[in-house]
């Protein structure tokens, strides 16, 4: 099953446009593609820094995927150490092991899976020693247009004007399911979702992918918690078929017609699924009963000074609840109120029935305008929007964007 997402209407900005910045290169989005690019060009492919801008309503460079990783209590990635910040494979192993990190503790197998300690470490050095993070400018694109031979994007507060656009932002908003747009509910990637923690609480996650599980654990220290997912508990190693990272089926992918690749991209996804050493603590905590599980789908909620009453589409009643947590995936870069959907429709620019943008073989959408990221997966492929997705989209635009 998956969840609907709800297209919330776009607000229009009350601020008045009040600055003008012009660069050469505007990367949208300071997440882990737009950080992987602005770090790899400047660093390894002689592009001056002072010619780029990274927006981002964030600050910091990787900042609100630092935060969802906190959230959930993540410890390691799911993904091999061979798919790091860095454009060498081989760069995030030597640099730990120059620095003394112990492999038993920061590597997991199977892949060598870096701990998110050592991850961000090496993230944090690749950014001190480039000095992109300077380079930041906080701000949310709201509307992307042709204006000569520059591309203007306007902001909350200012237009930017650029030779050249990468759009790299992220995988959308949180997503929720329909019977969930209410206050009382949340979204485990709400930006604000740690500050209302509470400890000896009744707490029920909805959902049963990685964040999820992960997420229960985390909350089920102090608390009481059960998840309630749409499906039992489903193992896999990676979260698309790992063919697809490499032209063993990639070179296949891209020979079909879009619709049939569009089909592919959902039978290569393995959503709601979470990898074996995740399953064994899963498993272990109900075994325990220190978490508790159950397979349902829910219909409504009610919500009353007693606390949150959920029903499912058997009818059965659960709560209630202190807390309702939805970690229900996101709306994905290429949603109907997103940017990439906006600039489709001002613009007149090509897109699939699902909405992802028709792009050609170098990524380019039209003249100096390109997509990275998870949009780009009808010519990256499932794992478009993973690190190695940024590795593959930096190897095809590097000279390019030089």
């Amino acid at each position: 099953m998956s969840w609907p997402c709800i297209a919330l209407p776009r607000r229009r900005s009350l601020c008045t446009l009040t600055d003008m910045v012009a660069t050469r290169l505007l990367i949208v989005g300071g997440g882990i593609h737009g950080t992987f690019f602005a770090r790899a060009l400047t660093q390894e492919a002689g592009f001056a820094a002072d010619d780029l801008i990274v927006l981002d309503p964030w600050n910091k460079p990787a900042q609100a995927w630092r935060r969802r990783c906190h959230t959930v209590g993540m410890t390691h990635l799911r993904s091999t150490s061979s798919h790091n910040m860095g454009t060498d494979f081989r760069s995030l192993r030597r640099w730990a092991a120059e620095r003394g990190y112990d492999p038993e503790v920061h590597f997991r197998e199977p892949y060598a899976r870096p701990s998110l300690e050592v991850f961000h470490a090496h993230l944090d050095h690749l950014i001190d020693t480039t000095g992109i993070d300077a380079r930041y400018r906080t701000g949310t694109a709201q509307r992307l247009r042709r204006n000569g031979r520059s591309w203007m994007v306007d902001t909350e507060t200012e237009t930017i004007a650029a030779e050249s656009v990468l759009l790299a932002t992220g995988p959308g908003k949180p997503k929720l399911p329909a019977w969930a747009h209410r206050p009382q509910i949340r979204h485990v990637y709400d930006a604000d979702i740690e500050d209302a923690e509470a400890d000896d609480r009744n707490i029920a996650v909805i959902g049963g992918g990685i964040s999820a599980w992960q997420y229960a654990c985390r909350r089920s220290v102090r608390n009481t918690v059960t998840v309630l997912s749409p499906h039992e508990i489903r193992r896999s190693m990676f979260d698309s078929d790992p063919g697809y990272m490499g032209p063993k089926k990639l070179r296949g992918f891209l020979q079909k017609t879009v619709p049939d690749r569009e089909t592919e991209l959902i039978d290569a996804r393995r959503p709601g699924s979470i990898p074996p050493d995740l399953e064994t603590k899963v498993r272990a905590r109900i075994a325990d009963k220190s978490l508790r599980f159950l397979v349902c789908n829910i219909r409504s909620m009610v919500s009353d000074t007693s606390g949150i009453t959920l029903t499912t589409t058997a009818s059965a009643t659960l709560g209630p609840f202190d807390e309702v947590i939805c970690a229900t995936g996101f709306c994905g870069q290429h949603a109907a109120d997103s940017l990439i959907a906006s600039t489709a429709v001002d613009a007149g620019f090509p897109c699939s029935d699902s909405g992802y943008p028709l792009l050609q073989p170098d990524l380019s959408w039209s003249e100096g305008l390109y997509v990275s990221g998870g949009a780009a997966a009808l010519t990256l492929g499932p794992t478009a929007g993973n690190i190695i997705g940024a590795h593959k989209a930096f190897a095809m635009l590097r000279d390019t964007l030089t």
